[in-house]
């Protein structure tokens, strides 16, 4: 088992990786942590696989344990599903005492995360991610959150876990369309900040799509140490540094809002927007158009969208522009230079219009 810190002013935490390991959640969180009681809150499909083995190794370490499952799905990440599970801990007794672990994907992850953040005004939590997105990227910094019709990620708070617990044995069991979708976080990585993973993919790109160990822990390992590190120099996204993971995300985010997150995964909306950014940055002077081909191949060798969808660009600007990343009327948008290398930008709206053209 491996241990990597993520190291904060306030309060650091460990992400620990392994391959097999979900029976040992409940002592690996013995040894770090003062809860008496842990209530698992998953959804209807992941908790069929790994609900009853992660109930196991938590009682087994002494712990008292409940559970609740929400229905799978983008739609569950709602006030309104939060409202429910609110009245079930207040119905179980849960109190300061008692903590929640977030058992799937990133809808879980962060669904639980902001009930940890509200309820009785903090409690602690941890993350046990079952996505490629989720192990690499949502579990990982603190932010949790819920949509809003108007879009993503609107309501929400920055809330630690206390640990994050990473499988990738159960990376295995998923869906190939669904593994695919993460991968788009993992290319992000590369694109941003890592050129050494970037030339991974590329040459071990089959690998990966067969789901071979030693190719998912490399993955895994290397996204998750750029992330904490990330993390570690701009906690709470206020430095700017952070704000280079919403790489793709801007058109990305937009995509999904417009289909009523019923149209697209979150990596393949990540995916087209990440596109986007390289062709816009390409159009702007920022980069080569050889460093596009490049990110544009990746993304298409490993399964993802790259198109644009013929959508009405009017229909997306008031979706964009109730984005976080939205300031005085301009979009902080993340500019591609190289392969490992980006930067931040406020450009004009209308720049995002004439692209959506192109």
């Amino acid at each position: 088992m491996e241990k990597i810190l993520v190291r904060l002013k306030s309060e650091s935490y460990p992400i620990f990786l392994t391959r097999e390991g979900l029976e040992d959640i409940g002592s690996v969180l013995r040894r770090m942590d003062r809860l008496e009681r842990v209530t698992v809150i998953t959804d209807s499909e992941v908790g069929k696989k790994y609900l009853e083995i992660v109930e196991k190794g938590f009682r087994v370490a002494g712990y008292q344990v409940d559970s609740l499952v929400i229905p799978a799905g983008e739609e569950s990440k709602s006030l309104e599903q939060v409202t429910k599970i609110y009245d079930r801990l207040l119905e179980l007794g849960v109190n300061r005492k008692g903590g929640l672990a977030a058992l799937g994907g990133g809808v879980v992850g962060d669904v639980t995360g902001f009930v940890a953040a509200t309820y009785l005004r903090g409690i602690d939590y941890i993350q046990i991610p079952t996505t490629v997105i989720a192990q690499v990227d949502s579990a990982i910094g603190g932010k949790t959150g819920v949509n809003l019709p108007q879009g993503k990620n609107l309501v929400g708070s920055f809330w630690h876990p206390r640990m994050v617990f990473c499988d990738v044995e159960v990376l295995k069991t998923l869906e190939q369309k669904e593994f695919v979708a993460g991968l788009a976080e993992v290319i992000k990585y590369g694109i941003i900040m890592d050129e050494k993973l970037f030339l991974y993919l590329e040459s071990n790109l089959d690998r990966v799509l067969r789901k071979e160990e030693e190719a998912l822990l490399y993955i895994v390992r290397r996204s998750t140490c750029d992330k904490a590190m990330v993390v570690e120099e701009d906690e709470r996204e206020q430095t700017g540094k952070r704000t280079i993971l919403n790489f793709g995300h801007t058109i990305g985010h937009a995509l999904e809002a417009s289909s009523r997150y019923r149209e697209y995964r979150h990596g393949e909306a990540v995916a087209i927007g990440m596109v986007f950014a390289a062709r816009l940055s390409e159009k702007l002077g920022y980069c080569k158009g050889q460093t596009v081909e490049r990110i544009v191949s990746l993304i298409q060798r490993a399964g993802l969208p790259t198109q644009v969808p013929p959508l009405n660009e009017e229909d997306l600007f008031p979706i964009i522009l109730v984005d976080k990343k939205v300031t005085a009327g301009r979009i902080n948008f993340v500019i591609v230079e190289e392969i490992g290398k980006v930067r931040l930008e406020k450009i004009e709206p209308r720049l995002i219009g004439e692209n959506f053209r192109k």
